[in-house]
C-alpha cells in the first residue's frame, strides 16, 4: 500500500512539472498575457482533481469540488 502512495506522489510531480515546464514555454513564446491564460486554466484543477481521486478516493474529490468555484471567485477579476 506504501509503495502504491509513493508511485501517486512520484507521478503527479511530473504530471505537474510537465504543466509547469508546458506553461514556461508558452510564455516565452506568446508573451504573459497568453501564458498567463493558460497556465491559469481549470485544466489545473482537473488534474489535481484526478490526482486527489487517485490517492484519497472519490469522496475526498466530491469534497474538494465545493471549494473551487470560491477560488476561482477570489482570485478572478
Amino acid at each position: 500500500m506504501e509503495q502504491d502512495f509513493i508511485i501517486k506522489v512520484v507521478l503527479s510531480l511530473i504530471v505537474g512539472g510537465i504543466w509547469v515546464a508546458s506553461s514556461t514555454v508558452v510564455v516565452d513564446k506568446f508573451g504573459t498575457k497568453v501564458g498567463g491564460l493558460i497556465a491559469g486554466l481549470p485544466s489545473t484543477v482537473v488534474i489535481a482533481l484526478f490526482f486527489i481521486g487517485l490517492s484519497q478516493g472519490v469522496e475526498s474529490v466530491v469534497a474538494s469540488t465545493s471549494v473551487v468555484p470560491l477560488a476561482f471567485a477570489a482570485n478572478g477579476p
